[in-house]
């Protein structure tokens, strides 16, 4: 019986495909885009990386920077001039002051 050894070799007709870019990580300020990159065969079929050329792949992300995030912003210290008033309660043993 003779055992023969069929070997898989890489062709030149596979290629690496990539998904259209996906959203920005964040919504303000930097992060990360990231696509679905694919190992795909001349009949569009997908397979292993092994069979297209590591050094032909495509970037799978980058970074983004999407528009300035909002941020605090505060103004000087003021006085601020209060009317309050003492209520009391003789029942309960308390007093409370409300100030508008």
């Amino acid at each position: 019986m003779i055992r023969q050894t069929v070997a898989k070799k890489k062709t030149s007709t596979n290629l690496i495909i990539h998904a259209l870019p996906g959203k920005c990580s964040t919504t303000c300020g930097r992060g990360v885009r990231k696509r679905i990159v694919s190992c795909v065969s001349s009949h569009s079929h997908s397979v292993a990386s092994k069979y297209c050329d590591p050094a032909k792949r495509p970037i799978d992300s980058h970074r983004c920077r999407m528009a300035h995030c909002p941020r605090w912003k505060t103004g000087k210290w003021s006085m601020i001039y209060l009317k309050c008033r003492k209520v009391e309660s003789l029942l309960a043993g308390y007093a409370r002051r409300f100030c508008l």
